[in-house]
């Protein structure tokens, strides 16, 4: 897929399906832990989400653009582990799968930006809020297990 445009809203697009398709089919069940003072509202997490996947989208299509083959390939795998995270966070008793998960994004993407840095260092930039929105949830995942023993 070649240009910028359809390389954002692709990802954009299947973020916002796959979300439908689990409010739909009511697999989301309301979150009834305590949630600490920094947790966003549930509509901001959305609205990141979709911010983050246009920036992933741009990552795929600079890295097109500079033919970078396996960059492509990597930041492909990385839309497709953001496009599962609403499945590992489905509201489990336990919060390991909802780390699990996001550890391994993160350490992907932090993969990922390395990877593109050596070859064409402005794929890498769009990566870096997604690292750091991980890096957010890890945190709040942890806050919310230990406000929930």
């Amino acid at each position: 897929m070649r240009g910028l445009a359809p390389n954002i809203l692709i990802p954009v697009v299947l973020a916002l399906a796959t979300n439908g398709l689990i409010f739909a089919l009511g697999w989301r069940q309301p979150d009834r832990d305590r949630q600490p003072a920094f947790a966003p509202p549930g509509f901001v997490i959305g609205i990141v989400w979709t911010f983050l996947f246009a920036l992933v989208g741009l990552a795929r299509g600079l890295a097109v653009r500079h033919g970078t083959r396996p960059v492509v390939r990597l930041v492909t795998i990385l839309t497709g582990l953001c496009l599962a995270y609403p499945f590992y966070t489905l509201g489990f008793q336990d919060r390991l799968p909802d780390l699990a998960g996001i550890v391994v994004t993160g350490v992907f993407t932090a993969y990922v930006i390395a990877r593109a840095r050596r070859s064409v260092p402005i794929v890498s930039l769009p990566l870096l809020p997604l690292l750091a929105w991980l890096g957010f949830a890890g945190v709040l995942v942890i806050s919310v297990a230990r406000l929930n023993p």
